[in-house]
């Protein structure tokens, strides 16, 4: 996939080259493959709130690439 590094890592130098919609996606791409990590990792983990809290993990970690 042409947005992620070595295991499916975000491409960061990727993530500047994009405009405000394609960070965007980046950021809610990262989310939804953290979110089903830890699915996967959790019984007891529940999807419908997880996906509640997408734009706000998305949000972070936009904030967390322009850190860098």
């Amino acid at each position: 996939m042409s947005d992620t590094g070595p295991n499916g890592i975000l491409n960061v130098p990727g993530y500047f080259k994009s405009d405000a919609k394609g960070k965007r996606h980046f950021a809610v791409a990262s989310a939804l493959d953290l979110i089903s990590k830890k699915i996967t990792a959790s019984s007891s983990t529940v999807l419908e709130f997880e996906l509640d809290r997408l734009s706000s993990y998305a949000d972070k970690i936009q904030a967390a690439i322009e850190k860098t």
